[in-house]
């Protein structure tokens, strides 16, 4: 079965976004198992899915067009995550809450930079 380059960039930008977004929730269940299990298994697929990507990427399947074409919605998805991120962490009184501010930082500088591009 051969997938179509743009599902694969989806796959990995879903992937990586799922990823965050578990992340940003570790300072509510970080005493669970179920957690630590899931973000352990989700990982793991992410890790090979962004290998699998790049494989695809140097071997000329999918382009880098492609995927600056998608990164306007990565961007502001990562950025709501790092939001909800900043808060939680913030509100449990974690330390996260520094990763998330730089997060953010970075995702905000994307978008600036995405906009000055058009």
């Amino acid at each position: 079965m051969k997938i179509h380059s743009n599902n694969k960039i989806l796959l990995v930008n879903r992937s990586f976004m799922l990823i965050a977004l578990l992340f940003a929730f570790q300072p509510i269940a970080a005493t669970s198992n179920i957690y630590t299990n899931i973000m352990l298994a989700i990982g793991a697929v992410g890790f090979i899915v962004l290998i699998a990507s790049i494989i695809c990427v140097l071997m000329g399947k999918v382009s880098l067009k492609e995927y600056a074409a998608t990164e306007k919605e990565t961007t502001l998805s990562l950025l709501a995550i790092s939001v909800l991120g900043l808060i939680i962490s913030y509100a449990y009184d974690s330390n996260l809450y520094k990763f998330w501010l730089f997060i953010m930082a970075l995702q905000l500088i994307d978008l600036c930079m995405l906009r000055k591009r058009k």
